[in-house]
């Protein structure tokens, strides 16, 4: 018995040990997509969530649930590794579950919309206008907001005021969906129940709803029992064989949750800090901003910096915030520290005196302005604030008169105020000192905590306070504050034993890496609006960003799809990650002064194609992933009435130049459209970003170019209903990509050659290009010199009113960047004229030229001894055959080389005439980059052919020079 006992305990606890064991080997930390595939995956049945992840991670075990709440249930008892879940629904429900934790924000994101039958299509087509309308008045943004920050404060709209009439809208929802659609309080409510409620009053009709099953809602759609289903459906290709649904209102993320314990450890950006313990200077308006914004977080509010940095190693918080200079000389001062992100919260800083004191605040700020204006302050500043800290202060100096100066101050904050070689010194007190000296008395500092500078300011303790003080509109109530004398960005402190890479190219670390995107763009505005902490490199050409994006200079590009999937095509090193950022459509801009009756008819003619198939032909036909376009002929209208069609032809498939012609998607569909209205095309290609500003200075009539109709361009210009959705993407470099093949430098030269010049005759692009520069640079030069004799011939006049109007066209032309110039005088000094871009090229360049030739005239002249001209007149010359004979030749050999350097300067100031819609030579390697993506052959080009325009020009100009030479 005592034996089998004994057998009994041994295996039980052998069992017990194995199954410890057990769950040690499956406790894995999740970091990462990659880490899914071996995962034990929990997701609801039949969603797209579960489709997502059976397509995806074929290795992976999926566990399905029926409910929702069943699904968090298994996750935490260990009966699943990981689950995908809509992000949305997580947040409001889940949240602040510290037990779980969302480890990848977006998996994936899919569209939802609003389904109706097939022979609902006029009313599909009034939601499609209120959608639009409600994203341009910015009422979109408001009920998202509503339902998506917190379902405690969410309450639908009062709409009873709203006149309906007529036949009920009947729609079909699900009824427990938070925050979609949900019944509270017995009433309807959600994202999807206001926006049924607000589409039925736009069309002035009463609104029903029945609640139906998920499975029920297509057939009860297909029976024609409702109108409309409103039930966050996913917009699937299957479902689409069925149901017509509307343009997508919704775009839906999946996140991936773990248990607490299988999270990766560690912070890796200011994502990670929500609930962590956050240590901030008391009072400080970091205490204000990081209160507000992270509102789970535990706060230490600590008196000075010294305190707050000591918190921070002794663990007793995850994260210190100050200033990024005084952050900056404490990671170099400690070893064990780093900074996790420099630009939290920007604000200005400043000294602060008592209330009644306004004298004081004045001297303060008059000597401000007086060390601004010498350059001395910048020289305190860099001496401060550029690195190594200096340990030499200035020594106090004893004035006479007055009493002396008390100044309050920490003597804690390096490099504002610390101490150093046993007496206070930084870039505060350096200040002090010499205000002191400025009104002429003796300083005396005063040691004070942080929190206690403004009450001994208040109480008439210290006369002055400067300590890296932040300008606030609470503390402002208390003090005086002078000017700003520094603008101060916050950053965030951590120790290095704490920090957590982030994921390599997955986009999780967008809100800090550094993005390239192209100028003006809805990338650009996204990036900026949504991560204001993400660093952001404007381009005008995609090319320029992608190049950008190969060499390192930047970790992704935002673009949209379709310029996305051109790239990748190019470059197989490039890869698309798989979240959509923005599902905007591409729409026809309008100018909004003078379109209207021809928006009308744009989107009659796009409601027309889209009806009968032609519109879903084209984008089968051009968004193509292997590059092979099926172009057809489009008819072109007998007419002399023309459309003037802004467009950006470096956009490849939307559109570009190919063959010598402007092709693609936006091309084919505004021909479509002129033809339909009577009207034949005229193409401005010019720079993206230059679009808006030549619509609506009326250059053009319409702009087309993957323009995505956005609420701030709507506010400008007027859009057509949306022909695609376009949506942004992140690109980024494979890390699995090798170097590739080396076939050899002159093989590459060889075939480069091939693809960039030869391939559908595009050495024609560089021809023309050519031809518009050589033209703009010899007109230019030419009317320049004309213009500059007459402006110099004023300029030394004695009569005063024409001496200085050349003063100042002088003045304003050489102190005006060209391409700013360029713009105003086409956009807006011609706006309503029809002139040619290449006239107004040729005009501009000659203005800027005269200005500089008219000085080389003035000084080559002023320059010839004055006796010259009295001999000439001695010799009986008039004193315009004096200037003529004798004075001219000698300034013209004078000034021809100084003429040469300026002539060869213009003809490469041309390269921005793109801008204004001119296809010179830098334009043209514009559009051979944006098909090849090769950076460096068609700049290596023009390069080429822009120093032998200038090696030509500069050989004539000697060889003139060299006959004048002989003749004299």
């Amino acid at each position: 018995m005592k034996i089998f006992l004994r057998t009994a305990l041994f295996t039980l606890l052998y069992i017990a040990l194995s199954g410890c064991k057990g769950g040690e080997e499956r406790k894995i930390i999740y970091q990462g997509r990659d880490d899914l595939a071996n995962a034990t995956v929990g997701v609801v049945m039949g969603t797209t969530q579960d489709k997502y992840v059976e397509d995806n991670y074929p290795g992976a075990k999926v566990v399905r649930i029926d409910q929702m709440p069943d699904l968090y249930l298994a996750l935490k008892q260990n009966k699943c590794d990981v689950i995908v879940v809509d992000a949305v629904f997580h947040k409001l429900t889940h949240g602040k579950d510290k037990s779980l934790v969302e480890i990848i924000p977006e998996l994936y994101v899919e569209n939802f919309g609003y389904g109706f039958s097939d022979g609902s299509s006029s009313l599909r087509k009034e939601f499609n206008r209120f959608l639009m309308q409600a994203r341009q008045s910015g009422l979109y943004d408001e009920i998202y907001k509503r339902w998506t920050d917190s379902l405690a404060t969410a309450k639908m709209p009062d709409l009873s005021s709203v006149k309906r009439s007529g036949v009920p809208i009947k729609v079909a929802c699900s009824g427990a969906m938070e925050p979609f659609d949900f019944v509270s309080h017995g009433e309807h409510a959600g994202f999807d129940i206001e926006m049924m409620e607000r589409f039925a009053a736009f069309v002035g009709r009463p609104v029903e709803y029945s609640v139906i099953n998920f499975g029920g809602l297509i057939s009860a759609l297909s029976s024609n029992m409702v109108d409309i289903i409103a039930a966050s459906m996913t917009i699937t290709p299957e479902r689409e064989k069925q149901v017509a649904f509307s343009d997508p209102y919704f775009r839906s993320s999946s996140c991936v949750v773990v248990r607490a314990e299988n999270a990766p450890k560690g912070i890796a950006s200011m994502d990670d800090i929500t609930t962590q313990t956050i240590a901030v200077l008391l009072g400080s308006s970091q205490d204000f901003y990081i209160t507000e914004k992270y509102k789970d977080a535990k706060i230490l509010r600590i008196p000075d910096n010294a305190q707050l940095l000591l918190t921070l190693q002794s663990g007793q918080c995850e994260v210190g915030i100050l200033s990024e200079i005084e952050a900056n000389a404490a990671v170099g001062s400690n070893h064990n520290l780093m900074i996790l992100d420099n630009k939290i919260y920007m604000t200005q800083l400043g000294a602060a005196f008592n209330k009644s004191d306004n004298i004081l605040t004045g001297k303060f700020n008059e000597f401000l302005d007086k060390i601004k204006k010498s350059g001395e302050y910048d020289t305190i500043c860099n001496k401060w604030t550029s690195g190594s800290i200096p340990r030499i202060s200035p020594s106090t100096q004893v004035r006479s008169g007055g009493n002396a100066l008390r100044v309050g101050t920490t003597g804690t904050s390096v490099p504002f105020s610390f101490m150093g070689g046993g007496n206070l010194q930084g870039l505060d007190i350096e200040i002090a000192r010499k205000f002191a000296a400025y009104i002429g008395r003796d300083i005396e500092f005063s040691i004070i905590n942080f929190d206690a500078l403004i009450p001994s300011l208040s109480a008439g303790k210290v006369d002055m306070a400067i300590n890296g003080i932040m300008i606030t509109p609470e503390r402002a109530k208390e003090v005086n504050f002078s000017k700003p004398y520094y603008d101060s960005q916050s950053a965030a402190l951590i120790l290095k034993s704490r920090h957590r890479q982030q994921m390599a190219g997955d986009g999780s670390d967008i809100s800090t890496a550094q993005s390239g995107v192209m100028t003006g763009s809805l990338g650009e505005m996204f990036l900026k609006e949504n991560y204001p902490q993400a660093k952001i490199l404007c381009f005008d050409e995609i090319t320029d960003a992608i190049q950008a994006l190969k060499s390192n200079k930047v970790k992704y590009v935002m673009t949209a799809y379709t310029n996305g999937v051109n790239a990748c095509r190019t470059d197989k090193s490039i890869v698309i990650l798989p979240r959509h950022y923005t599902e905007e459509g591409a729409a026809i801009a309008v100018n909004k002064k003078v379109g209207q009756e021809l928006l009308g008819r744009i989107n009659a003619s796009i409601g027309k194609m889209k009806e009968d198939g032609t519109l879903e032909d084209m984008v089968e036909r051009w968004i193509s992933t292997d590059g092979k376009y099926k172009k057809v002929k489009v008819p072109i209208a007998e007419t002399d009435k023309v459309l003037r069609v802004g467009i950006s032809a470096s956009r490849e498939p939307m559109c570009f130049v190919m063959d010598g012609q402007h092709a693609g998607l936006d091309c084919e569909i505004i021909e479509r459209v002129a033809y339909n209205m009577g009207m034949r095309v005229e193409y401005s290609d010019m720079k993206f970003s230059a679009l808006t500003a030549s619509l609506i200075s009326n250059k053009v009539d319409v702009v087309i170019s993957n323009f995505t109709a956005t609420a701030e361009r709507a506010k400008v210009v007027s859009f057509s209903d949306t022909y695609y959705t376009n949506p942004q993407i992140l690109m980024t470099i494979s890390q699995k990509d090798g170097a590739g093949e080396d076939i050899g430098f002159f093989k590459k030269i060889n075939e480069s050659f091939n693809h960039n010049l030869v391939v559908e005759k595009r050495y024609l692009l560089i021809l023309d290009g050519l031809w518009q520069t050589v033209i703009i640079s010899i007109f230019a030069i030419l009317a320049g010199t004309l213009l500059g004799a007459g402006i110099c011939f004023l300029r030394m006049s004695k009569m005063k009113i024409l001496n200085g109007f050349a003063k100042l066209y002088i003045d304003i032309m050489r102190g005006t960047p060209v391409l700013v110039l360029l713009m105003i005088i086409f956009y807006v000094v011609f706006a309503k004229t029809n002139v040619s871009a290449t006239f107004v090229a040729v005009i501009t360049f000659a203005m800027n030229f005269a200005a500089y030739v008219s000085e080389m005239f003035r000084t080559s002249i002023e320059g010839i001894d004055r006796g010259q001209k009295e001999a000439g007149i001695a010799l009986g010359f008039s004193h315009a055959k004096t200037f003529r004979y004798v004075i001219l030749p000698q300034a013209v050999t004078r000034v021809l080389p100084v003429f040469k350097g300026e002539s060869i300067s213009l003809v490469k100031m041309t390269s921005v005439v793109g801008y204004i819609a001119v296809q010179d030579l830098t334009k043209a390697s514009d559009i051979i980059r944006s098909r090849t993506f090769d950076a460096f052959f068609p700049l290596i080009v023009i390069t080429i052919i822009y120093f032998i325009l200038a090696w030509l020009l500069g050989k004539a100009l000697d060889l003139l020079n060299n006959k004048k030479t002989v003749k004299e």
